[in-house]
């Protein structure tokens, strides 16, 4: 079966370390549509493009070849699995898994288990983990790769069962042969390396590799980059959370939990629990009432815990002449965080903003802050906040 595709086969083992060999790729005639199609969605997976390899092999017929029908089914489980559809992910890949099984194609088994090992752990699956493991260890190919994939995965079920000790080691033994190592495989290790870094608090340690990660082009550029070096940051400097749905195209639920961050941050309840909502519909075992966050120790577990315990001073409301400038100011210079317009008129007023002239009025209370104050108050994206004299702040830390 493997030899009537022996060219497609060749081209597939070696892409994972030399993508830049496509031009032969697709110039070779002893390759059919469909394998070119299944060579070209790899690339795209690479470049971060899943969806778009989703529907360029959905556009294409499914090839009367067994061996390519089933590297189509093992593609699309790993596009799937990138951007978060794991129903669909895991109903392609169990399809690979048992037809590379039933033919011993051990090396695409191989590879259709490890797939499987990251779909299992996204989903929080850990005990169908272990006979994944079990039978990976058993067809394990003597090759280079493969081994670092078997180790890579011992290391993920390791985080999973909260194995320090183990996941420590292996951590050692993967440092020991990351020269070897794909750019692929690499970034993705990295991944985890972070998040078992934050889920023991080491934030330095995660920045580092982060950091790291950082020299990736393919990687830096992604929804989960952006996401973690955003609660990385708010975690280490408490800087500000902007969240924008166009900047996660794939990952919506990246996205919710962002917003959930952001909108706390701002004092923004109501729009906290309306993003809530959308988590708890997804995951309704993790994300329960009263934002209680049921699942692993992670990034957002984290911020979510800040933004929860974090102490509010209390706000004394001031009357009689200038009542108003300086109880905003008051606000303004004890607030952890940029606050919303409208939260920000509600505490100063005790009402609602419901017009466009309740923000032009705010604005002229700010204008008479300014000029009574002497302070820098900044607009930005919906919140204001009073800007800090950075400099001032670096020589101050300079001289101690």
């Amino acid at each position: 079966m493997v030899a009537e595709c022996k060219t497609f086969d060749a081209y597939i083992r070696e892409l994972i370390y030399y993508p830049r060999r496509a031009s032969k790729w697709f110039s070779d005639k002893r390759l059919t549509l469909h394998e070119k199609k299944i060579l070209q969605g790899h690339l795209l997976v690479r470049s971060n493009k899943s969806l778009q390899a989703i529907s360029e092999l959905r556009s294409t017929p499914v090839s009367d070849l067994v061996f390519v029908r089933d590297h189509w089914n093992l593609l699309l489980g790993i596009c799937y699995n990138n951007v978060g559809n794991f129903k669909d992910a895991e109903k392609h890949l169990i399809l690979a898994i048992e037809c590379f099984e039933q033919n011993k194609i051990h090396y695409h088994l191989f590879t259709a288990l490890f797939n499987m090992i990251n779909l299992l752990s996204n989903t929080n699956r850990i005990d169908e983990m272990t006979p994944i493991l079990k039978r990976m260890e058993e067809v394990c190919p003597d090759i280079e790769l493969a081994k670092i994939r078997l180790l890579r995965c011992q290391f993920i079920f390791a985080c999973d069962t909260n194995d320090e000790s183990l996941a420590r080691n292996l951590i050692k033994k993967i440092d020991a042969i990351k020269l070897e190592m794909s750019e692929s495989d690499l970034a993705q290790h990295q991944i985890c390396e972070f998040m078992f870094y934050v889920k023991h608090e080491e934030l330095n340690e995660a920045h580092k590799v982060l950091m790291e990660m950082k020299k990736f082009r393919n990687y830096s550029s992604t929804e989960n980059y952006h996401f973690m070096r955003t609660l990385l940051n708010h975690l280490l400097d408490n800087t500000t959370i902007y969240a924008y749905e166009s900047d996660f195209p794939t990952l919506p639920v990246l996205f919710w939990q962002l917003k959930v961050i952001e909108s706390l941050q701002g004092l923004d309840r109501g729009e906290a629990q309306k993003y809530w909502e959308k988590l708890k519909a997804q995951m309704p075992n993790i994300y329960k009432n009263d934002f209680l966050y049921q699942g692993e120790k992670c990034l957002f577990s984290l911020c979510l815990s800040k933004q929860l315990t974090k102490k509010k001073a209390p706000l004394q409301i001031v009357t009689g002449s200038g009542a108003q400038p300086q109880l905003a100011f008051k606000i303004l210079q004890e607030a952890q965080s940029p606050i919303r317009k409208a939260r920000l008129y509600e505490l100063i007023y005790n009402d609602v903003s419901e017009e466009k002239e309740d923000m032009v009025k705010l604005s002229k209370l700010l204008s008479r802050v300014r000029a009574i104050y002497g302070v820098v108050i900044v607009s930005r994206k919906g919140t204001y906040f009073i800007e800090k004299d950075e400099k001032k702040d670096a020589l101050i830390k300079s001289n101690f």
